[in-house]
């Protein structure tokens, strides 16, 4: 098995969880047209970066209501394999009359330790986030805490600062900020204040981050935009909040996984070996109840 430069210096295979990925089948309602990509497939292509892959998360494709509970059922088999724990974050409609019956349904499986409502469907610059500031949806995702179950938080720069004030409006759910609040390329002044929003954010205790999708901001992937990227979210999150996400099969199409693997290891050498443990696997271990 090849090795990574990490291991070659240190002597140590670096461990990874990966907290953000997707899988797909062709016997699930909405599939047509997509790729497929497996659990067989994600072990793969981490064992082909010649790390050690110790748990994966897998994220609700966003596929909508008819998707749900049949990926759920699809991925729950076979959780366990090869002493690799997955994980599921499932897709439930927070605002829904039937909420406790949808999250009951879902927590039947017992490896859901989440759930992700995607809240930036709206692409335009000045995006909306009604849900963000609907009483009945907020009164949902304060719902989560008393069944132990973290929310996937998914918005547009713009949508940060409604953000923020959920998050700090809802103390007792373990919130986890999807692909760097979706940085994307705009102006220097959009960039600063995306810069801005996240350090806001990020002084609530009860917020991570993730660092997948840097695809969307360049899909050359320039290692110095990266090592960028991934100092914004440490500076403002910490290395203790940061967790690795490599957002495959998507971001497959622009790089494979030793390169990402290698991109994150460059960008932490400013921390300890124990530092850049916490990133690439005990933090989600930690907020996904991982099994290390």
């Amino acid at each position: 098995m090849s090795t990574t430069a990490d291991e070659a210096a240190t002597g140590v295979r670096p461990r990874v969880v990966d907290a953000h990925h997707h899988c797909y089948a062709d016997d699930l309602p909405g599939a047509a047209g997509m790729p497929r990509y497996d659990l067989a497939d994600l072990a793969a292509d981490v064992r082909a970066a010649g790390v050690e892959l110790v748990g994966d998360v897998h994220i609700e494709a966003g596929r909508g209501p008819a998707w749900s509970l049949a990926e759920t059922d699809r991925w729950r088999p076979g959780h366990q394999q090869d002493g690799i724990h997955t994980v599921l974050v499932a897709s439930v409609q927070l605002e829904r009359p039937d909420l406790d019956a949808a999250l009951d349904r879902q927590q039947e499986c017992p490896d859901v330790v989440g759930v992700r409502q995607m809240l930036d469907w709206h692409r335009g610059v000045k995006a909306a986030s009604p849900l963000l500031l609907d009483p009945v949806w907020r009164h949902g995702l304060a719902s989560l805490a008393g069944r132990g179950l973290s929310f996937d938080l998914q918005v547009l720069p713009t949508q940060l600062r409604d953000a923020t004030a959920v998050v700090a409006a809802t103390p007792d759910v373990q919130f986890v900020l999807n692909h760097g609040g979706l940085h994307v390329p705009w102006h220097q002044a959009d960039l600063v204040r995306w810069a801005a929003d996240l350090l806001e954010l990020g002084r609530l205790e009860n917020v991570s981050v993730k660092t997948s999708g840097f695809e969307t901001v360049d899909p050359t992937w320039d290692d110095r935009q990266f090592r960028h990227y991934l100092s914004v979210l440490l500076d403002c999150f910490g290395p203790d909040r940061t967790l690795f996400a490599s957002n495959f099969p998507i971001d497959k199409a622009t790089i494979d996984y030793r390169r990402l693997v290698e991109f994150h290891l460059l960008a932490l050498d400013r921390f300890t070996i124990a530092g850049r443990d916490n990133v690439l696997c005990r933090n989600a271990c930690r907020i996904y109840r991982i099994k290390e």
